[in-house]
């Protein structure tokens, strides 16, 4: 089905999104993947549309179909399994950009203050031949 496609797909980006981070330039290709990925994309939007499709259409096999109470309570099950799956991969999705952000700052801080900490290494370095 698309929607167990779409949040494979999406759980399978959060992953590579939440690695060891590395250099500066990685964290912002990084960076970049995600917003390609969720913002251009509406990823929040396009799930949420596509999973309202999807229990709708269920709604309709399960009222049309001809199934008993086992197969729409099993339908029932999936669309709940999916629902629990999205909320944690989605509250992910938020918590990966707040992290890169911060990372980005930390890096932004380390390139700050690296001058004065080689100079101080330097003089120190002077200092005890």
């Amino acid at each position: 089905c698309c929607i167990v496609a779409f949040l494979v797909l999406t759980e399978s980006k959060l992953k590579n999104w939440t690695i060891k981070y590395g250099s500066e330039d990685k964290v912002k290709q990084i960076m970049n993947h995600y917003r390609t990925f969720v913002s251009k994309n509406k990823i929040f939007q396009e799930f949420q549309k596509a999973y309202i499709e999807f229990q709708q259409v269920c709604d309709e096999y399960k009222k049309d179909g001809g199934i008993n109470r086992a197969e729409g309570d099993q339908i029932d099950k999936f669309i709940k399994e999916i629902g629990d799956r999205w909320k944690g991969t989605s509250t992910e999705l938020r918590c990966v950009q707040s992290l890169l952000e911060e990372v980005l700052q930390h890096w932004q801080r380390w390139n700050t203050i690296l001058p004065e900490f080689e100079a101080y290494i330097v003089t120190a370095y002077e200092m005890l031949k």
